[in-house]
């Protein structure tokens, strides 16, 4: 690995992130409309939507585990951070932050962490 390689290190999760944060705010747009898909949008959106929760499920093995410095022990990112939401330290700190700026105010429900 390069100084370059490494140097990218940053732009890749920040890329990560974004790709999965677009992926996230398409299942929630998902769930409010579920109502309105008929069978032709559906044949779309539900493939697409797994396609997301997989990518959850490697993002929450490849960063979450770099984000949190532990493996995990949950499928999805959100579980991981709703274990940590009362943590009193680091790791409970970062795990609010990612649902108050990133999940709950785009979930329908306005709590996707509970």
């Amino acid at each position: 690995m390069t100084l370059a390689d490494i140097a990218l290190i940053p732009v890749y999760i920040y890329l990560a992130i974004t790709g999965m944060w677009i992926l996230y705010l398409a299942g929630m747009n998902l769930k409010r409309n579920e109502h309105k898909l008929t069978l032709p949008a559906k044949l779309i959106a539900y493939p697409a939507f797994w396609f997301g929760v997989l990518c959850d499920v490697v993002f929450n093995i490849v960063l979450g585990t770099v984000f949190f410095i532990e493996p995990p022990r949950e499928f999805l990112f959100t579980a991981r951070c709703e274990r940590h939401m009362h943590d009193d330290n680091w790791s409970g700190a970062l795990a609010r932050w990612f649902c108050k700026n990133l999940l709950d105010p785009y979930d329908p429900d306005g709590r996707h962490c509970s």
